[in-house]
């Protein structure tokens, strides 16, 4: 999703002319200058409900830059992706239309004491939020993860590397399209937001139904994996092919500790948190790397990467590689 920021003159011009206020008589500018004002629209097209969500936001510097977004066009979505995106908004925007106005407050009771798990007792109720509450992270974060693993698998893929063949399919690789790859990560992600998200709001009695749909789940044992694909399925009314492309990548991944690794990577391409990845480790170093190269989140750290790779001498000022084999990799990025 693209939109345009406004500088502090453009804003304060469209108070101004809409308004007839400065941007100064609502709020303090000097205060508040390394933040920026966004409309509910754009919390509602990224999918941020407004209740304490994050949006992510990512600005281009210089004209060539902006230029380029402006004209960008998103390739390889379907009709179907769009009106699923349209049905959420539609959903988030009417939920006040549910609420009948005239039904009176009523009160509830619950017991202070805690019996059984289930229950409907104060410390049930609280524990199922708490237990809610420590879950969306994680189950919101599997939809990325999966997303940098589908560019990974089909980078590889494109260059025939020994890493792509799956080695529980006789060696063969997984033979899809771009548009058929960014589809795969679309029915994971409405998947994620149906039978994960929305199921972990509503845990109780400690229930995690929600589990199964979890990259590490897919593919466990032969009854989650067919229930997974009932669901995408039966439910979700996409086709077999489409539900096992995602169990497959997601096993694929399992078997190269790569959900773990996207995982931190994404931690620390969010969050900053450096030491969550540990690149002495070469075989970490060695996916990472690959990471960087194919995925979208990956080509936005490539630079700091590269200065890194400088730094501890695995290439040179120029960019060819170094002699690595008596180098010890730091994790210091």
């Amino acid at each position: 999703m693209i939109s345009q920021v406004w500088d502090e003159k453009r804003f304060n011009q469209y108070l101004l002319d809409t308004y007839g206020f400065e941007l100064k008589d609502y709020l303090d500018v000097q205060s508040n200058r390394y933040c920026i004002l966004h409309s509910k629209s754009l919390n509602m097209q990224s999918h941020s409900d407004g209740d304490g969500d994050l949006v992510q936001l990512t600005t281009l510097p210089g004209a060539y830059l902006q230029k380029l977004v402006k004209e960008f066009k998103l390739s390889n979505v379907t009709d179907r992706m769009l009106a699923w995106d349209e049905n959420f908004l539609h959903d988030e925007w009417s939920s006040i239309e549910k609420l009948n106005w005239k039904t009176p407050y009523k009160v509830y009771y619950c017991n202070a004491e805690f019996n059984k798990p289930g229950d409907c007792s104060y410390p049930d109720l609280l524990t199922n939020s708490a237990m809610a509450k420590n879950a969306v992270g994680p189950g919101t974060n599997q939809a990325w993860v999966f997303g940098m693993i589908a560019e990974l698998y089909n980078g590889l893929r494109k260059q025939q590397s020994e890493d792509a063949r799956l080695a529980f399919r006789d060696g063969k690789f997984l033979s899809l399209t771009d548009a058929e790859f960014q589809a795969a990560d679309h029915i994971y992600t409405e998947t994620v937001e149906r039978y994960v998200i929305n199921a972990i709001k509503h845990i109780m009695g400690g229930a995690m139904q929600h589990e199964k749909f979890l990259l590490k789940n897919l593919g466990e044992n032969k009854g989650n994996l067919q229930n997974v694909v009932k669901t995408i399925t039966n439910e979700m009314h996409y086709t077999k092919r489409e539900a096992m492309t995602i169990i497959t990548l997601a096993i694929w991944a399992n078997t190269n500790e790569l959900i773990d690794l996207a995982s931190a990577f994404l931690k620390m391409h969010n969050k900053g948190e450096v030491d969550v990845v540990d690149l002495n480790n070469p075989e970490t170093f060695k996916w990472f790397e690959l990471l960087v190269e194919h995925s979208f989140f990956g080509r936005m750290i490539k630079p700091v990467f590269e200065i890194h790779k400088i730094a501890e001498g695995l290439i040179d000022i120029n960019g060819n590689d170094s002699d690595v084999s008596e180098i010890e990799v730091s994790d210091v990025l």
